[in-house]
């Protein structure tokens, strides 16, 4: 059986996001926030467009393991915008 590791919501920014994810690896869940992305449905009205491809940079515990994770996405002024906060539960 695959270990699975809860990731808590601590703050979401642009699309609604769960209270946690669960997630085998940081590459699977990588996968399910750019898929979150994905479904953020841009204003062309306001010339806003779709979030396009996370980053993420991670801060680590004690035993340098990834604690919390913030992604983040390029905004219409093509500076880094916060996605989203993830706590290890």
């Amino acid at each position: 059986m695959t270990k699975r590791t809860i990731w808590a919501t601590v703050k979401s920014y642009k699309v609604q996001a769960p209270d946690y994810f669960e997630a085998t690896n940081l590459e699977h869940l990588r996968q399910q926030l750019q898929t979150l992305a994905d479904s953020y449905i841009p204003d062309p009205d306001n010339f806003i467009p779709p979030l396009g491809d996370l980053e993420f940079r991670y801060e680590l515990d004690e035993n340098e393991e990834p604690d919390i994770v913030h992604a983040y996405f390029t905004d219409k002024n093509l500076s880094r915008a916060r996605f989203i906060r993830l706590r290890r539960e």
